[in-house]
């Protein structure tokens, strides 16, 4: 019997793909969809018809260049809640993500073809978290 490796990941991927393909909720909170130049989308509403992104897609990793200070996958966020920014970058990141109960803003996150390093950064910057990778735990929590 072959041995296979299943990440939070891999689930969430295959969970979204299913069903944002089928139409119906979203899982985890947010959709994946296929934005413009196979930039992988995330969003806190349903994708388009044919815009859900499946595992297997090349849209899932695309292929474009990296800017010099951060080194994540780019992703497209449009989401009105830094919870599900953060567990969506968790998610891209394939890490389990750690956060204090008391983070819970809400407003407009918009990035477009950014990596999920730099919108870390930007997020810990403009809502005073502090932001630290154990392994492969992401642990967010108030700047004290």
């Amino acid at each position: 019997m072959k041995e296979m490796k299943v990440t939070l990941r891999s689930v969430a991927l295959a969970s979204m793909s299913l069903l944002c393909l089928c139409g119906y909720a979203h899982a985890g909170g947010f959709y994946a969809c296929k934005g413009k130049d196979k930039v992988q989308v995330f969003q806190d509403y349903p994708c388009p018809k044919g815009t859900g992104v499946s595992p297997n897609d090349e849209a899932a990793a695309p292929n474009l260049p990296i800017e010099q200070a951060y080194i994540g996958e780019r992703i497209t966020i449009h989401m009105t809640s830094l919870r599900k920014v953060l567990d969506t970058v968790a998610v891209v990141a394939d890490l389990e993500l750690v956060v204090d109960s008391s983070i819970d803003a809400t407003g407009e996150f918009v990035y477009l073809n950014t990596p999920w390093d730099a919108i870390l950064a930007d997020v810990a910057r403009r809502y005073s978290l502090d932001v630290r990778k154990v392994g492969q735990n992401l642990y967010v929590s108030r700047h004290l």
